[in-house]
């Protein structure tokens, strides 16, 4: 029997091993010459070097990409599955196939990547099902969508996604000789991708630059979005021997530990991946590292420095990495995860700042590098004014100001850090209730959101430190699903038990959500009693609660527009635009809608030429910030559109809306948002005489208006409105009349539009007239013309334009 090392032995041959197995095999031998070993130690040691040198699995070199040895498909090329018609495999995976497939259905052609559980996977058919209803949910620009799903023939699940034609970020980079601030602006919008997607409460788990494609368009688009969390969830060493092979140079030392992958996890992928874009080369694949000491080097180490990684080859100088950027990359990928960056978006924002010549937070500033970044920023005036900047910096004045701001920043940080730890609380207890439940399967978000809520707010000591930030998270979640109601009654049930008492900027940031929501609610003096108590916590630092002081003027707004108060609500707004700005910079969607109210607000007093200024002072921000066909870019080119339309420019206004209702199908697909482009557009062809056009556009927005909100929503009963006077104008008045009698008690869900309610009640006095009562149309119309009494002067006119030819008809009968 061939005698085995003692620990001892094995300790010292592993040592040696660690410090020479790196090393090129002919200086091998005279290292472990060198070690002092004796002869059956520095046998054995020779042995373990001489197997990291074989082929095995476990044994090789990761090379850059991992080529499938077996070309196996077990779908024939022109297979139908679902909608599909299968064309060839594309990718395969230790658990799951790719096929690029198109459309064999529908009348039109569309190209998918079609995503099947591999046969021996078919035991993971609920967790697939369960991901697929996340995937579902994800509706931005910079992230494939998920088109369709189901159930191939042999019974295995499938998913088709977007096709994203394109190459990887490193190789379009690459093939284009990419500036840095291009590669960073790239590499921002993936950034912004996932921090969509994190606020869905969806963590990628495989980041890496073969899941971040460029299109042809030179847009970002990230693919996979979930799927390694559901196909490839195995421990390292299945990873590493099936055929869909772990690259640990993106996963982190959680992972490999087989630990809990939290937002944390895509951060440090995030920064592998920025990492090999800028210096060519992966973290953790300098000089052709073998797998045991590269997981050892990943799960012991420290990331290498960046800087000190490039070369004058790499694709970014070593001197522009250096500094910033080595800051950043190695802050998002420090090895304990409370140590990296809060949230993919403050890892943006540090990039953007770069790019701005701004301070990044990721390193401890001192007043030099402060002072650094305004010179470069400001250079040309700097010979003038260092003098006087130096004087501030080391004056009292000067460093009681960086004092405090440094301390917002960081009291900022750490509400931030315990709001995020509050919602990893409650979303780890969701979870785990749902986890093995008979009703897993059939369990919405929702439904373990409210079971969670439910119980935690019996459960919660109120004079907890983390029972009002728990509060908080569950609130936003309830509000992000647009669940005003389920909200409202959270934070009702929080004040009642006393949650927050000890902890009163918590508990003023509840009244100041649920004042929001009692002021949509029409509950307008309730509203204000709640506002105007979170209020006193606001003023008493008005810097620190920038952030809650904008959100307060944006309920304080809708308060005065909808008591027949806008101008002062506009004034209300522009006071505050400066604030908001600043403190959505990171924030699109929320900047976005902020310009959007008071865009509108401006054009129902009849402001247009501050309206226009406005949407031109809007473009200039988003265009730093956000993606040109953003869900807010686009919302924006509606009211562009609208202001045209006021103008009496319907021709600008139409070449908008093709292009608005383009940029829309392709981005974001069908919903909410395009049917109400679509009303929007249709009404437009109405008002010139193109009943038949606008009828087509209605027909398309119909089902999208009743699929997201109901046959008793607003925008479906402005669709049905729209719908009946085209069907006037074209003489269909049984369908018109049909289509009428299919809406019950409309009058009771626009109450609180007075606008749509004028619409909705000029439909019905054009539809009695046609029938053939004019009496009783009249009567009709002067509701109308009392509803539309009540809005601004713009709308007031608009509205009386557009019912212009029903009036000459009245006045003719």
């Amino acid at each position: 029997m061939t005698r085995q090392p003692t620990a001892e032995e094995w300790d010292a041959i592993l040592a040696a091993f660690e410090g020479i197995v790196d090393l090129p095999e002919n200086m091998q031998e005279a290292a472990v010459a060198a070690t002092g070993l004796l002869p059956f130690e520095a046998g054995q040691l020779r042995r373990l070097l001489a197997a990291s040198r074989s082929t095995g699995v476990l044994d090789r070199q990761f090379p850059a990409s991992q080529p499938d040895p077996d070309n196996y498909a077990s779908i024939a090329p022109g297979t139908r599955i679902g909608r599909f018609r299968v064309d060839n495999l594309i990718g395969r995976g230790g658990a799951g196939e790719v096929y690029y497939a198109e459309r064999a259905a529908g009348g039109f052609g569309q190209h998918v990547a079609l995503k099947l559980l591999r046969a021996e996977a078919i035991d993971r058919f609920a967790s697939f099902d369960f991901e697929r209803k996340l995937l579902a949910s994800l509706d931005h620009p910079g992230i494939a969508r998920l088109i369709d799903g189901g159930t191939a023939p042999d019974g295995r699940p499938y998913m088709a996604l977007e096709y994203v034609p394109g190459a990887t970020i490193i190789d379009w980079c690459a093939e284009h000789d990419a500036s840095l601030e291009t590669r960073l602006k790239l590499f921002v919008d993936v950034c912004d991708a996932v921090a969509y997607a994190h606020s869905k409460l969806i963590v990628h788990r495989d980041l890496k630059p073969s899941n971040i494609l460029i299109d042809t368009g030179g847009r970002a688009r990230l693919l996979d979005f979930g799927i390694a969390k559901l196909i490839d969830e195995a421990t390292l060493d299945r990873a590493l021997t099936g055929h869909a092979m772990l690259t640990p140079d993106y996963a982190a030392p959680e992972q490999l530990e087989n630990g809990t992958t939290t937002a944390a996890t895509d951060i440090y992928a995030l920064g592998a991946v920025l990492f090999e874009l800028l210096t060519g080369n992966r973290p953790w694949q300098t000089g052709g590292a073998h797998v045991p000491s590269l997981l050892r080097r990943i799960l012991d180490e420290d990331v290498p420095v960046p800087s000190r990684v490039a070369t004058a080859s790499s694709p970014i100088a070593p001197s522009r990495i250096r500094g910033d950027l080595d800051a950043v990359i190695l802050k998002a990928m420090r090895r304990n995860p409370d140590q990296r960056y809060i949230s993919v978006g403050e890892l943006a924002e540090d990039l953007r700042r770069h790019l701005s010549s701004m301070p990044v937070k990721a390193r401890q500033g001192s007043t030099p590098y402060y002072l650094g970044r305004f010179i470069h920023r400001h250079r040309w005036a700097a010979a003038v004014t260092i003098a006087a900047i130096a004087a501030i910096l080391i004056g009292a004045a000067g460093i009681a100001w960086q004092a405090r701001n440094t301390a917002i920043e960081r009291d900022a940080a750490r509400a931030e850090a315990g709001q995020l730890k509050a919602l990893n609380d409650a979303m780890q207890l969701m979870f785990r209730d749902a986890t093995g439940t008979t009703r897993q399967r059939s369990m919405s978000v929702r439904e373990m959101i409210e079971g969670t809520t439910r119980r935690m707010i019996r459960t919660l000591p109120p004079d907890s430190p983390n029972a009002a930030q728990t509060v908080t998270a569950l609130a936003d979640l309830y509000l992000g699903m647009e669940n005003n109601d389920d909200a409202k009654v959270l934070l009702t049930q929080a004040l009642k038990r006393g949650i927050g008492r000890s902890d009163p900027v918590n508990a003023a940031r509840f009244r100041l959500k649920l004042g929001t929501i009692l002021a949509t609610e029409g509950r307008f003096a309730d509203a204000e009693r709640m506002l105007a108590s979170a209020d006193r916590t606001w003023s008493s630092d008005s810097v620190r609660f920038r952030r809650e002081r904008v959100e307060t003027a944006g309920a304080k707004a809708l308060i005065l527009r909808r008591t027949n108060r806008p101008n002062a609500a506009t004034a209300v707004l522009m006071d505050n635009l400066v604030d908001a700005e600043e403190n959505y910079v990171n924030d699109d969607r929320n900047l976005a809608a902020r310009y959007a109210s008071i865009v509108t607000l401006m054009l129902d007093t009849d402001h247009f030429a501050e309206a226009h200024n406005l949407l031109s002072r809007a473009d200039a921000t988003l265009t730093q910030t956000a993606h040109p066909h953003s869900e807010g870019a686009l919302n924006l080119h509606r009211l562009s559109a609208e202001l045209m339309i006021r103008q009496g420019q319907t021709a600008a206004a139409a070449d908008i809306f093709r292009l608005l209702i383009a940029d829309r199908r392709r981005y974001f697909g069908p919903g909410i948002a395009l049917a109400v482009d679509l009303l929007r557009f249709a009404r437009l062809f109405n008002q010139v005489g193109k009943p038949a056009k606008a009828l087509t556009l209605l027909s398309a927005a119909a089902p999208m208006a009743i699929e997201h909100f109901g046959e008793a929503d607003k925008t479906t009963l402005l669709v049905r409105a729209a719908q009946i006077e085209a069907l006037i104008d074209l003489d269909r008045l049984t369908e018109a009349r049909a289509l009428a009698e299919k809406v019950a008690n409309p009058e009771q869900h626009l109450d609180s539009d007075t606008l749509a309610l004028a619409r909705y009640r000029r439909s019905r006095a054009a539809l009695t007239f046609a029938l053939g009562d004019p009496t009783a149309a009249r009567n009709i119309l002067i509701t109308a013309d009392d509803a539309a009494a009540k809005l601004g002067k713009g709308s007031r006119e608009y509205f009386l334009r557009e019912t212009l030819p029903i009036r000459r008809r009245l006045s003719r009968a």
